[in-house]
């Protein structure tokens, strides 16, 4: 991977944490230490996210979910947020654990 990559790549991390931090005040989210081997270190931290992103001309969400999900502790959700060149974000999760995450939210607004 060229320095070009790596730094669209860390900048892509720093948008998504700083975008995590936007839409919740008060969270404490930052991009994770990149010298680690990922096992313990998301690109994005997150309370109870896993979260590994990707910024590439065409990324691969499976993959880039695959290995959230490989490293991804127990107690956190795994998550892939991706970005095509020249189109929007997306996030892509396992259901299992986007239906969890909605009914947390859901009973908090009953």
């Amino acid at each position: 991977m060229g320095a070009s990559q790596r730094r669209k790549g860390a900048s892509w991390e720093r948008e998504v944490a700083r975008r995590y931090r936007e839409a919740m005040p008060g969270c404490d989210s930052f991009r994770g230490l990149q010298y680690r081997d990922g096992a313990d270190a998301p690109d994005v931290k997150h309370p109870w996210l896993f979260t590994e992103c990707k910024a590439h001309k065409q990324t691969n969400p499976r993959a880039a979910l695959a290995q959230a999900l490989e490293h991804c502790p127990e107690d956190l959700h795994a998550v892939a947020v991706c970005k095509d060149d020249n189109k929007k974000p997306f996030v892509c999760m396992e259901l299992e654990s986007f239906l969890e995450l909605m009914g947390q939210l859901w009973s908090e607004t009953q």
